[in-house]
């Protein structure tokens, strides 16, 4: 396949990106950075809301504690897999053909929600955070470390269960203090993230003026919080996220080193088609933990 086809199946796929526009959760559940290596490594302290009388030059090993390393390793990523058949191909004078269509749009859209993918596989994992500690837990131990708890034990899936656990999940975020013991959410502005099937009921909760249940009560949830789908929370899970999309560090990472590079492999000529994909080089990772709170619905 000539190179100019390559080139334009490029552009093709960034045109169709810029299309949709910026990811609307950009920089309010994870912050995107630019990654110059395989790897980058984060450096944290507890202190993220305090002010020192400048003296002196600071002893830095006071701010950053080597146990406060954090390192996001990134990978390569294969997809947006498309076969176009030679023989359409040829007859077709260069187009690509419907397959191209439908699996280049597929692509676009894959890519453009990507971080959501990666924070699901995250959350699921609840690997440790900076401080060596699980991302989500009920107590934080460690010298630097400040002790939150940023898991409420959910009640259910009824909107009433869901209006009281929104409810104590919002206490528990404005509880949040760093190791100075400063307020960490001091501006807020919640998002929810959510499987796909919950979507109903918080959406009642977040247009309602009056909420049914036990008898009538006005909505103090109007208003108050934006709603995000992550489809890969899967049907089954039943947990939820609140995000406090203000925090001054965001809970969760998302470093590009490469975006999607196009490529043609047309080599067999025994093969009917021809293999359109794209390789990438990123990840994601956690951020703090202070700004998010873990509605754990474990067993309903």
């Amino acid at each position: 396949m000539d190179n100019s086809v390559i080139l334009g199946i490029n552009a093709d796929f960034y045109k169709r990106l810029h299309e949709k526009g910026e990811f609307p959760f950009k920089n309010k559940i994870y912050t995107e950075v630019p990654s110059k290596s395989s790897y980058q490594d984060y450096l944290f302290n507890g202190n993220y809301r305090g002010f020192d009388e400048w003296t002196a030059v600071p002893t830095w090993s006071n701010y950053y504690n080597k146990d406060f390393k954090y390192t996001i390793s990134n990978k390569k990523w294969i997809s947006g897999i498309i076969a176009v058949d030679k023989m359409d191909y040829r007859n077709s004078k260069g187009n690509l053909g419907p397959n191209y269509e439908l699996g280049m749009q597929q692509a676009v859209d894959f890519w453009y929600e990507y971080p959501l993918n990666l924070i699901a596989a995250l959350c699921d994992a609840n690997g440790n955070a900076y401080d060596g500690n699980p991302f989500f837990a009920n107590s934080r131990t460690g010298t630097g470390v400040a002790n939150v708890d940023n898991i409420v034990s959910g009640t259910g899936t009824k909107l009433a269960q869901i209006y009281t656990d929104m409810n104590n999940a919002i206490d528990q975020m404005l509880g949040m203090v760093d190791t100075n013991g400063n307020a960490f959410n001091v501006s807020t502005h919640y998002v929810v993230m959510i499987p796909g099937h919950l979507y109903s009921k918080f959406n009642t909760l977040a247009v309602s003026d009056t909420l049914y249940i036990s008898g009538t009560l006005s909505n103090s949830l109007k208003g108050l919080f934006d709603i995000c789908i992550n489809p890969y929370l899967g049907s089954s899970d039943n947990d939820w996220y609140l995000i406090n999309a203000n925090a001054p560090v965001k809970p969760f990472i998302y470093q590009i080193n490469k975006e999607p590079e196009w490529i043609v492999d047309d080599s067999n000529p025994a093969d009917p088609y021809i293999h359109v994909f794209s390789t990438s080089y990123c990840n994601a990772g956690y951020g703090v933990p202070y700004g998010i709170v873990l509605v754990s619905n474990t067993g309903y």
